[in-house]
């Protein structure tokens, strides 16, 4: 700017100078003019680049300003995460001890609860399980409980019976007594859901007419290791009432379709009693021996109505029947037949009680 201002002195003088060599006034003056014009133009130059000056200052300043609020924000969030960080380890670890500690006051409080009750079920299933191990494996006789509030300890209550009293997984052997007895019927009652078959074991009612009719029908399926199809669900009947206590739960309506599914097979009538003569009578006399006379009893009735003891008594006449004919027909056998059929009869100590007035019986000619 002080050089600008110099040349036009040195240009004014020199306009002067000129004058007196023969310019005239009226070039001085415009040249005058045209100096004092560029002269405001500088001035208006280096006015509005003072105002830019000041506004760049000032934005300078203010962005100066932002940046220091920006980086105390960034170092509060860089704090808070740290902050979160060391929440959500202490967090996880205290859900490994069986407690959801919160992360501050981001999560509410019915959250805060839901949280809690995962591990409290996780635990709860975890000792539960240990337990239903030791269980399963014989080294306790206690069945264990899950008494828990969740979704997945609810489902291991029903599995263990909690409500029953007595593990779900006993029913297995109940329906594959019921799917042998009437396998046409039970494919029904599966067909319809879990809830039928619920209400099926829950009822106190009769059984329905449909398994009574099919069970009562023919059987045209092979005899398996347990004998004919009425033979084996009539043991694995048998079996669940032992397994299931049911001489302790008087009240169960599963130990009630049981003890039905009993009192049925028993008391099928001709069809049933006649494939246990025609077993009898197929075995070959020289396989008589005490495993198959405990079989032959393993069959007879358990019930004692009036059917179940006059299927008990037609049974037991055939059995006494085969061994006196396989005793007449062992021409080289021991002349007595009680001496004969000792050896063919099973030990006392190897019978239920119900059985040992049959086989005293067995062993009168």
């Amino acid at each position: 700017m002080k050089s600008l201002l110099a040349v036009l002195i040195l240009a004014s003088t020199t306009a002067a100078a000129a004058t007196d060599a023969g310019v005239t006034c009226v070039e001085v003056e415009q040249r005058l003019q045209t100096v004092q014009r560029t002269l405001a133009s500088c001035t208006e130059t280096a006015r509005r680049e003072s105002s830019a000056r000041e506004r760049c200052q000032t934005e300078l300043e203010q962005t100066e300003e932002k940046l220091g609020i920006t980086t105390g924000k960034v170092d509060a969030c860089v704090t808070q995460k740290e902050q979160l960080c060391q929440d959500a380890a202490v967090q996880a670890a205290s859900m490994l001890q069986g407690t959801a500690r919160g992360v501050g006051a981001c999560i509410p409080d019915q959250t805060q609860a839901q949280l809690q009750a995962l591990p409290t079920g996780w635990f709860g299933i975890s000792r539960a399980l240990a337990q239903l191990d030791e269980y399963a494996t014989g080294s306790s006789d206690t069945l264990p409980r899950a008494t828990g509030a969740s979704e997945a300890e609810r489902h291991l209550g029903r599995v263990l019976g909690s409500r029953t009293g007595t593990p779900l997984w006993n029913r297995r052997i109940l329906i594959e007594a019921f799917k042998l007895t009437a396998p046409n019927t039970w494919s029904r009652l599966k067909a319809q859901g879990a809830v039928a078959l619920d209400a099926f074991f829950d009822s106190h009612g009769p059984l329905p007419e449909p398994f009574m009719a099919e069970a009562n029908g023919d059987h045209p399926e092979p005899a398996g290791p347990a004998g004919t199809p009425l033979s084996a669900a009539l043991k694995l009947t048998l079996s669940y009432l032992q397994l299931a206590d049911c001489e302790g739960r008087p009240n169960s309506p599963e130990c009630g379709r049981a003890r039905q599914l009993v009192e049925l097979l028993d008391n099928t009538g001709p069809l049933i009693v006649r494939r246990r003569i025609d077993e009898m009578w197929a075995t070959p006399c020289d396989a008589l021996g005490p495993d198959t006379v405990r079989a032959w009893l393993q069959d007879f009735p358990v019930s004692r109505k009036e059917k179940g003891l006059t299927t008990l008594a037609e049974l037991s006449a055939a059995a006494r029947a085969k061994l006196h004919r396989c005793y007449l027909a062992d021409a080289a056998g021991d002349p007595s037949y009680r001496a004969w059929v000792a050896s063919r009869l099973p030990q006392p100590a190897t019978l239920e009680a119900r059985a040992l007035p049959l086989v005293d019986d067995f062993a009168k000619f």
